[in-house]
């Protein structure tokens, strides 16, 4: 176990990833059956949220950064720590414009080493209230994307959205090819949820990722593959969890984390 383990944090950090194979003080796991399946059995990033290690200036090691790159950081105070889990909440902002409280792995400041992924088993234990301007999130990001700017922006990158709960009783799983502005997206990324799922409590969401091939879990059962593009295969992506809110949502919204895990 030791000498894969090594091996699997070699693999990230030879992308710069500099990740870390558990989360001080967090309690062994194992592997989930499509992991293992995979050939993706070493635990190379994983935060249970026993404490909460948020970089106070966007600077410095840490493993999590407060939000996107081209967005002022939340308050601190929008992540807090409850009883072994993280609650991300947003902020009320004037209508039309989207709130976001995003943990990310990717560093604010410039010269930093953010932790990077390049294929693997990517799972959260989240819980939300769904509603209509509800919109939790658990995402991967090409690094190619902080490159071009804000919203917009000019070339090619991958965007792989592991699990977004926008609309009701939907697992929103999709892999986006974009090129500027514009993206293709796989056909099947709104899969309905098995009946009787209920988000307000526990639920684990996960996505494999292997050359050529994206699938999404929930629960540990499948719901849905897709292609993985090219450009997605040539990326490596960072990592994103939170709260975001639509336009004109009235009040904050907020998702419950209880942990992250990447094997690989």
């Amino acid at each position: 176990m030791r000498s894969r383990l090594l091996l699997g944090l070699y693999a990230v950090l030879a992308l710069g990833a500099g990740c870390e194979a558990m989360a001080a003080g967090s309690v062994p796991v194992s592997v989930p059956a499509p992991a293992a399946a995979a050939g993706y059995d070493d635990l190379v990033f994983s935060d249970e949220f026993s404490a909460l290690d948020l970089s106070p200036d966007g600077g410095g090691t840490h493993r999590w950064y407060n939000g996107l790159w081209y967005r002022a950081p939340v308050e601190r105070g929008n992540f807090t720590l409850q009883d072994g889990y993280v609650r991300a909440t947003t902020d009320v902002l004037p209508l039309t414009v989207t709130s976001m409280a995003f943990l990310t792995t990717w560093p604010r400041k410039q010269g930093r080493t953010p932790r990077l992924f390049h294929y693997g088993y990517f799972e959260a234990r989240l819980r939300f209230s769904p509603g209509r301007f509800n919109w939790p999130a658990f995402w991967l990001l090409s690094s190619a994307r902080t490159k071009t700017g804000g919203e917009g922006g000019k070339g090619e990158w991958c965007e792989i959205d592991i699990f977004e709960g926008g609309r009701p009783h939907i697992f929103w799983g999709t892999v986006h090819h974009w090129k500027g502005d514009s993206s293709k997206t796989n056909d099947n990324a709104f899969m309905p949820l098995p009946q009787g799922a209920d988000m307000t409590q526990w639920n684990t969401v996960g996505a494999l990722w292997q050359p050529g091939r994206i699938s999404w879990y929930f629960n540990g059962a499948l719901m849905g593959s897709a292609p993985s593009p090219k450009v997605c295969d040539e990326q490596a992506l960072f990592l994103i969890v939170g709260a975001q809110k639509r336009a004109y949502g009235p009040l904050p919204t907020s998702v419950d984390v209880d942990w992250v895990h990447v094997y690989r």
